[in-house]
């Protein structure tokens, strides 16, 4: 689906250049969950947010089912993103003011959609996360785990090629990043392609395949293992 080719990313101050991604190649096949590790700093936010769209790199390709990414203009970019692209923050990233269901419903409303086939996706999303109960809520009166169910249905309305998740459990108790993680993979095995990062070596193991940075270098995947979240 997706193919990085050398893909460089530095930052400069006056006095210093910092790499932040080092020559990195890596494709995603259709279908795949990919988990990337590493500390804080090692560049695995950085290649996500490269992937995104989210920020430019410095050197290198990007190709999604063969289109360069890299070349496409600022409206290119965001309607690309609009169309093909999911996104999972640690930090939730819902909108307080507006409802469960207004939050869910704002990538449709960017995309066109008509009203009714909004309401009929969105709430159809909800059910599916479990959270059709919360629609009228709004996010401070939810628990931690119920905002990521929340994001997580935001994500998918769209019907992205790509679900891209940048700690997904890191600001949720063990219990709750547990359900969080069956719920990706239960994603996964119903055709999504995901490709998150993340610090806990345990959440990462419930993916197919695991990746590691160090230094803004990656390393290649270690053989698929697969663990189910139980």
């Amino acid at each position: 689906m997706i193919t990085l080719e050398k893909v460089s990313k530095f930052y400069e101050t006056r006095d210093i250049r910092t790499t932040a991604l080092h020559a990195v190649s890596l494709s995603v096949d259709e279908g795949s969950f990919i988990a990337i590790t590493g500390a804080s700093g090692s560049g695995k936010s950085t290649l996500l947010n490269v992937v995104g769209l989210l920020d430019k790199a410095d050197g290198g390709h990007y190709w999604f089912k063969g289109r360069d990414l890299f070349s496409l203009g600022g409206g290119e970019i965001v309607e690309f993103r609009k169309r093909h692209l999911g996104f999972i923050f640690q930090n939730f990233n819902l909108i307080d003011e507006l409802s469960v269901f207004e939050n869910v419903e704002l990538p449709l409303l960017y995309q066109g959609i008509a009203t009714a086939e909004r309401r009929q996706r969105v709430m159809a999303m909800l059910e599916r996360l479990d959270v059709a109960h919360r629609a009228g809520h709004y996010p401070l009166q939810l628990s931690g785990g119920q905002q990521q169910r929340v994001a997580i249905a935001r994500a998918l309305v769209g019907r992205p090629s790509l679900l891209l998740a940048d700690e997904p459990t890191g600001n949720l108790d063990s219990q709750h990043g547990l359900e969080v993680m069956r719920m990706l993979q239960a994603l996964n095995m119903e055709g999504s392609t995901i490709l998150m990062v993340t610090h806990s070596a345990e959440h990462a193991a419930c993916a197919r395949q695991v990746c590691s940075m160090c230094d803004g270098r990656l390393k290649l995947p270690d053989p698929i293992h697969y663990e189910l979240a139980v």
